[in-house]
């Protein structure tokens, strides 16, 4: 039973990050909006769609090929919990700097 867990949650995870990089591909200007972010010109619009999707599509892609290789889930999860801690960490981190939480 542990063993099925541990799968589900890192197909659901590499499947999250998926969903959120390719969306993005979608309409661009709503997800800036949605950040509270704006492109000066196409080119940040690009640089945007190169970070953003770059890194969410690579973290997903990367989830699979570590759990096909290893034939176990656990080096999967072990890169989903260092990335979702350092978010949470940079956030935090984030919001000492401003002197507040923002609600994005």
């Amino acid at each position: 039973m542990k063993r099925k867990i541990g799968y589900i949650y890192s197909y659901g995870m590499a499947l999250y990050f998926l969903i959120s990089g390719l969306s993005v591909l979608f309409d661009i200007p709503a997800k800036l909006k949605r950040i509270d972010l704006s492109a000066i010109n196409t080119d940040g619009e690009i640089a945007f769609l190169l970070i953003y999707t770059g890194l969410m599509t690579g973290i997903g892609v990367s989830i699979l090929l570590i759990q096909f290789f290893s034939k176990t889930w656990k080096y999967s999860v072990i890169l989903i919990t260092s990335v979702i801690s350092s978010f949470i960490l940079f956030r935090i981190v984030g919001s000492i700097m401003v002197g507040f939480l923002s609600s994005v």
